[in-house]
């Protein structure tokens, strides 16, 4: 055998070892590859199955603490509702230490001075009682100038007396004066009740039925300075006059 065919044959051998070596290279490169896809798809697996483990935890997590925040606000609203009753019974007591009286008991006393006047006003509807301490010894003047100081229904009661008793037509025409300024609004004497200015003569007349002095007052002062309707006007004196006695 020549040198040459020697170096054709060991060059072969040589390029066919090479080509064997490359090939299992790359064969090996794709194992590697496929060993990592195989361990890329467990491992994914297993972080899916991990995640939701934890997603499970998690929603029990926020479901537990969801209740809990629940209960820790239904006690806090029960906390604030005890306390604000303790602070009202607290203010309570020290109020009733210092003899202040509290809006319960202002309540009460509001409905019972409203009970009183009440009673008060039907006791002096009749002009049977003063309604001014030593009325009988005052001049007119002084009891004209007592007129600011009282009530429309001090005055009503007022001008009962005076018509049952003295029956001075100065007090009694002052009276009157004092009570428009009562009954006025705007500068008008305001309507007796709502709708009181649409009706009829005959229908204003049959409301007078039942109406006080007080409100036949109103009823006159309203017609004087309004309609002026003769029938209605007479029908008030003559109701007023047997309200009087």
């Amino acid at each position: 055998m020549t040198i040459i065919r020697q170096i054709a044959d060991t060059t072969e051998k040589q390029v066919k070892s090479a080509q064997k070596v490359a090939r299992r290279s790359w064969l090996a490169g794709l194992g590697v590859a496929g060993l990592a896809i195989d361990s890329g798809e467990k491992t994914f697996k297993k972080l899916i199955k991990r995640g939701e483990k934890v997603a499970a935890g998690v929603r029990g997590d926020l479901k537990d603490l969801n209740e809990r925040l629940r209960r820790e606000q239904k006690s806090l609203n029960e906390d604030v509702q005890d306390a604000s009753q303790t602070v009202e019974r607290g203010v309570s007591d020290v109020l009733e230490g210092l003899n202040i009286p509290s809006r319960k008991t202002l309540r009460v006393l509001d409905a019972r001075i409203a009970q009183l006047n009440a009673q008060l006003r039907e006791l002096g509807s009749d002009g049977s009682i003063a309604p001014v301490a030593n009325y009988d010894s005052l001049t007119a003047e002084e009891i004209i100038v007592l007129m600011p100081t009282l009530s429309l229904d001090e005055l009503f009661a007022l001008e009962a007396y005076e018509s049952n008793h003295a029956k001075r037509v100065t007090v009694q025409r002052e009276i009157e004066q004092a009570i428009a300024k009562h009954l006025t609004v705007d500068g008008e004497i305001r309507e007796p009740f709502a709708g009181y200015e649409a009706l009829r003569a005959e229908e204003a007349i049959a409301k007078l039925e039942g109406l006080g002095i007080a409100e036949l007052h109103h009823v006159k002062l309203f017609e004087a300075s309004h309609a002026k309707r003769v029938t209605v006007q007479r029908e008030v004196e003559r109701r007023l006059e047997a309200l009087r006695g």
